[in-house]
Parts: C-alpha cells; structure tokens; sequence
C-alpha cells in the first residue's frame, strides 16, 4: 500500500509540474479558440490550432489530422512507462464547437484546454516513470459538433474509440457535482404547409401556417403541466412568415425532447406528436414532421465504480480533493469539471488542472495495478 502511495504521488507531481509548465500556452490555446467561434462541422480554425498545438508546440505525438471526420483529430503518445507489460490505452476528448449567436458560452474552448493539459501531464508522468505495472499509450481525440449533429455518434460509428480502454473528458459547470445528469434526447423539426393569401383583402382564401405554430407551441406549453418533472420539452419557431399583411402559407418550428432515460423517450414523442398533429387538423394545415436520425441516449451512472474511485481513502496520502467520477459507458469515464462565472477570462490553469490530474492519476494509478478493474 505505501508503495502504491508513493508512485502514486510521484506520478501526480510529475503532472502537475508539467501542466505548470505549459500553463501559458495551454491558456493561449483556450483564448485563441474562444475568440473565434464556430459551429458545428465548421471549426476550421480550433482544429487547426489544436493540431498545431500537438504536431508543432509539443513533441512526441503522432498526429492525423483528420481522422474520421473533417474537423476531427487525434494525436497519439507512447505506449510508455516500461519495457514490459499489457498497453493501457487513455484518452482525453477536446470539444470546440461554439453555440450560435453566443459563441463559447458552454466553454468549450475550457474542454479543449483541458483535455490538451491533461494529456501533457500524463504523458509527463509515464514518460518519467519505469515502475508501472502496464504501459500507457495516451491519445487525444478531438471531437467536433457537440453542440449540433452528434459529432461523438458520427465518430463512434466509424470506430473512432476502438481499441481505448478509458476515455476521460472534464465540462465546466457552475458545481462541482459527482454527477450531472446526461438525458436521453429526441430533435424534431415540425413544418406546417398553408395558402398564402391577402391579409386584408382576401384572408378567407388563405390557410393560415402561423396559426398552425402557434397552437402547436401553446398546445406543448399546456401539455408541460401533466408531464414528469424532470422530463423537458423546449423548441422555437425558426419560421413564422413574411411579411404581416400575406398570410404564411409556411412555418417551421423545433423542438427538443428529452428524458432521463431513452425508455421513456417513445412516451414524450407520442404526446408531443399529437400536440403537433392536432395543430394541423384544426387550421386545414398540411404537416411535415423531420425526426431528426440521431437521438442521443442517456448515459448511465456507475455508482460502485465511482464510489470505489472517489472514497476518501485514496486521498488519506496526500493533501488532494476527492475525484468526482462518473461513468457514461463501458470503459470510458467522464470527469466533470468545475466552474467561473466569467467565462471569457478564466483560465483552467487557475488552479483546476491539478485538481484534473490529481483525480486522474488518483483513478490511474489505482486502476493500473489492477487490470480486472478495467472491465467497467
């Protein structure tokens, strides 16, 4: 047990110092992707930069450029930390896509920046090491379109997370929380077809579209009073007419649909589906329903694992905070991160990335010495 605790420890200073040590270009990486946001498919710029940051800043990655998707990456490192023994394969996710109209307020930019310097750090800390019971092959994937189109779902049905054994990714967020609940979600776009016609001079010739979406997001606000409290309906009329004397022969709206779990999914479709339809019905509107293929399922929460990893214990060596860990899949994990209220001028160097690598290689090192534990 002493043993452990003092790889343990020098694995984590090895870390930290290097995390340290790059702290102001790992901030410039953040800065320079939160100063020119891009959507979904679209980040030219943020993936250019972050694979500058592996291929030209740092040495030792091997990088493609553009793997599986446009806008994607990966750069890979080692295996490393001995000469013998099984390869444990780490990877650390990077987001850069920005929202619309309000650029990185999801932080993003901090994902990306985090997942860089966590991959630094570990690498410095195998690289230093001989005493490992496996070898380590560290990887960073970058991950584009989170915010719209399901980047990881493409990047998944090309086998992009083949052959890693744990996947760790960090999100800011205004907590720190063992767990932050991943929903299970459906995207439907509801199109209602009218006739146009003169609003003044003939509106009794027109069949009115705006009516049609009017009544189809009061009937969905009315429906929220008899639903489950943590399930969520959300959406906006993208479409609503021309000009307000031509009565809108078109109009278009979207909604989300979510709920903790994808079983429950089917029942929220079908009430909203009939808000949608009914709508239809009682203006003589056409409809057009585009169910969006990609629905995103909830991400189930592993509570033996992340009680075995997250007990005090782990921390009675040293002076770190209690990792906060959460499962979303089998052999990846997820670290949820932490939070600033100015999003523009934090920095993850300020003091988060120790605390990102005390919990990663508090969990690392514990999950290294024994191999049966990277079954999750």
């Amino acid at each position: 047990m002493c043993e452990r605790a003092g790889l343990l420890a020098e694995l984590k200073h090895g870390a930290g110092c290097r995390i340290d040590e790059a702290a102001e270009k790992l901030h410039r990486l953040s800065q320079d992707i939160w100063s020119c946001p891009e959507l979904a498919y679209d980040e030219r710029k943020a993936h250019d930069r972050l694979v500058a940051f592996f291929s030209q800043e740092e040495e030792g990655w091997k990088v493609d450029s553009h793997f599986k998707l446009d806008t994607a990456f990966r750069a890979t490192w080692g295996p490393g930390g001995g000469d013998e023994g099984d390869v444990v394969s780490v990877a650390f996710l990077c987001e850069y896509d920005a929202l619309p109209g309000i650029g990185h307020a999801c932080g993003h930019n901090l994902i990306a920046e985090v997942g860089a310097a966590a991959a630094l750090g570990l690498k410095a800390a195998v690289e230093k090491s001989s005493k490992l019971p496996v070898r380590v092959q560290v990887t960073v994937l970058g991950t584009p379109a989170e915010e719209d189109g399901g980047g990881k779902i493409d990047m998944m049905k090309e086998d992009a997370f083949k052959g890693l054994d744990v996947v760790f990714m960090a999100h800011p967020s205004q907590e720190d929380a063992p767990y932050l609940p991943c929903v299970a979600e459906h995207d439907v776009t509801v199109k209602y077809h009218g006739k146009a016609s003169h609003a003044s001079a003939y509106p009794w010739e027109g069949i009115n579209a705006l009516d049609a979406a009017v009544l189809c997001y009061n009937n969905l606000s009315v429906l929220r009073q008899q639903i489950k409290p943590d399930w969520r309906i959300h959406g906006i009329i993208k479409h609503g007419g021309v000009k307000p004397n031509i009565i809108p022969a078109y109009t278009e709206l979207e909604y989300y649909l979510r709920t903790p779990s994808r079983g429950e999914l089917p029942v929220i479709k079908s009430k909203a589906e009939m808000c949608f339809r009914s709508a239809a019905m009682a203006t003589g509107c056409e409809i057009l329903l585009k169910r969006h293929i990609k629905s995103r399922s909830h991400h189930k929460r592993n509570v033996l694992l992340r009680l075995k990893w997250s007990l005090p214990k782990i921390c009675s060596s040293t002076s770190c905070e209690m990792p906060r860990w959460r499962s979303c899949m089998r052999k990846t994990v997820k670290i949820w991160g932490w939070s600033s209220p100015q999003m523009k001028r934090f920095s993850l160097m300020d003091p988060a990335p120790q605390t990102l690598a005390t919990c990663l290689l508090q969990f690392l090192g514990s999950i290294l010495t024994s191999t049966s534990a990277l079954m999750l």
